[in-house]
């Protein structure tokens, strides 16, 4: 038989060793590897995520802004109003309400002028019945 001294056997041990670390080192890269794909996929999601995420606030963006436009707008209804209000009253109330003095104004005129001439008729009349009366 061969001897064996202890050199051989420290020997086989490195090499063990380094078959050992080799194999260990190429599983490591082939989980890094593989990790790394995962995190790219994921982060292309993300990405991918994020970018309709900031669509969809640009769409909320401009939705709230056409909302306040309105509210702006619904906000601005009663002064509108009171100045269509205001408008009407000095356009049409106030002409009619001379236009109702004009016409009480002549009425109470033709009522005067009414009475006057009854009241002449009237002595007319009366004159004339007691000239029956006393003839």
């Amino acid at each position: 038989m061969v001897a064996v001294d202890m050199a051989w056997y420290r020997d086989l041990v490195i090499c063990i060793s380094g078959v050992v670390a080799a194999v260990v080192l190429i599983v490591v890269a082939v989980l890094f590897h593989s990790l790394c794909r995962r995190i790219t996929a994921a982060l292309d999601s993300v990405e991918k995520t994020s970018g309709r995420a900031e669509s969809a606030l640009d769409s909320i963006k401009a939705a709230s802004d056409r909302v306040s436009s309105v509210l702006d707008s619904i906000e601005s209804i009663p002064a509108t109003i009171r100045g269509i209000s205001s408008e009407v009253r000095t356009e049409a109330v106030k002409p009619l309400a001379r236009a109702a003095a004009l016409v009480q104004g002549v009425r109470e005129g033709i009522d005067t002028v009414g009475r006057l001439f009854r009241g002449r008729e009237g002595g007319k009349h009366g004159a004339r019945e007691g000239g029956e009366h006393g003839g």
